[in-house]
Formats: C-alpha cells, sequence, structure tokens
C-alpha cells in the first residue's frame, strides 16, 4: 500500500457506513477514515420501535456518531454531499468543504418505497429515524386519547385501528400488543387527569371507563 494523504471517505452513516468504517479500523486500516452522514445520530432500526414505547432511551437506539466512535480513528462530519467528481477524486459538501480521497463508499441508504400502493404516501407515517418514532409517538397518544373520551363506538374503532405495512425490518411485527402498552397506560393517566379537571360537578362517569 502506497503513502498517501487522501483519506477514504465513507458517505452514509447507516449500518454499512458505521460498521465498513470500523472494520477498517479494526484491520488496521492505514488510511485516514472520514465518515460523512447528515445526522448527528446513527439509528438502530430493529430497536426502533422500542424507543417509541419508551423502553430503550434515544441514547440506546439513536447513539451519537461521536459517542459510538470515540477512541476510533475514524472522523465524523455531519454535512450532505453536494457533488462528487469521480475521475478527479474529489467531492464537495454543502458547508463548502471539499475532500480529495484515494477511495470512496457511497452508502448513502435508500428511500420509502410504497410499491404503487395506492394512498399510502398521502396517509401513511414513516419509521425509519428518531424524527419519525417521536412523530408516530404522538400520533398514537393522540388517538389514544380521543378514543378513551368518546363514547361512539364507531368512532373508537376508528381511532384504536391500526394498519402496518412492511413493518417486519423495523421488528414492530414481533409484539405488537405488549410493545403498545406504555403507551396506552401513559394514555390512561392523561385521560384521567383531563376527566378529573372536565367533571365539573358531576364527577360520576370520570372512572372505569378505560
Amino acid at each position: 500500500m502506497t503513502d498517501s494523504p487522501n483519506p477514504t471517505v465513507i458517505l452514509g452513516g447507516g449500518f454499512t457506513g458505521l460498521f465498513t468504517a470500523i472494520h477498517l479500523v479494526r484491520q488496521n486500516y492505514e488510511k485516514p477514515i472520514v465518515l460523512i452522514d447528515r445526522n448527528s445520530r446513527f439509528t438502530f432500526q430493529p430497536l426502533l420501535y422500542e424507543f417509541l414505547t419508551e423502553e430503550m432511551t434515544a441514547e440506546q437506539v439513536c447513539p451519537h456518531y461521536e459517542k459510538l466512535l470515540s477512541g476510533k480513528e475514524i472522523k465524523f462530519v455531519r454535512d450532505t454531499v453536494e457533488a462528487i467528481d469521480l475521475p478527479e477524486k474529489n467531492l464537495c459538501l454543502a458547508s463548502g468543504l471539499t475532500y480529495t480521497y484515494d477511495h470512496l463508499v457511497l452508502a448513502l441508504g435508500s428511500i420509502v418505497n410504497y410499491f404503487g400502493v395506492e394512498g399510502a404516501r398521502e396517509n401513511a407515517l414513516t419509521f425509519r429515524n428518531q424524527a419519525d418514532a417521536l412523530a408516530l409517538r404522538e400520533h398514537l397518544r393522540d388517538c389514544l386519547q380521543r378514543a378513551s373520551m368518546t363514547e361512539d363506538a364507531e368512532k373508537r374503532r376508528a381511532l384504536l385501528t391500526v394498519a402496518l405495512g412492511w413493518s417486519v425490518g423495523c421488528g414492530i411485527s414481533r409484539n405488537p400488543g405488549g410493545s403498545a402498552a406504555p403507551l396506552v397506560c401513559d394514555t390512561r393517566r392523561r385521560s384521567a387527569r383531563n376527566s378529573h379537571r372536565t367533571a365539573g360537578t358531576d364527577g360520576r362517569n370520570s372512572r372505569g371507563r378505560y
């Protein structure tokens, strides 16, 4: 291997990018390694559902790259690639930084594929990262809250109906009932507090609904 000041640049900090970088370090790779991702956190998607239900914390499921790479000879750069010149072996980032590399690894991941299912893009919630999990958590809590407060059986059924699409990879299909329990319990507590505040002089029906 010839000496060179130019690094190996890895674009994308998902499973492929991150573990490529770590593997190179473990193999005593001689050249500098630069890992570039637009996010500050890695997402361990198989356990994202446990972050959704608050069985695991954000640091456990979505740790910061700086923490994951601490002590390793890997430079992490939070940025977005704007242009790649393959013949000249250089790339430009959104921040204006440029890198001339010896080797380039493209591990930029994928985009959501709705497989042509009508209405999926307009109505489905994605579940790929921490922000998605937080949005889904609040949506489910809102539905549970509204369902617990309505006397209309049809409305309650609609609010409590959840359709899962292509959920095997993220682990939700393993135990959907058990995993939802923390959300249900939390919503019951919120609903009980709200019922006591809004019951006024007639609190006879503020308990036992849930």
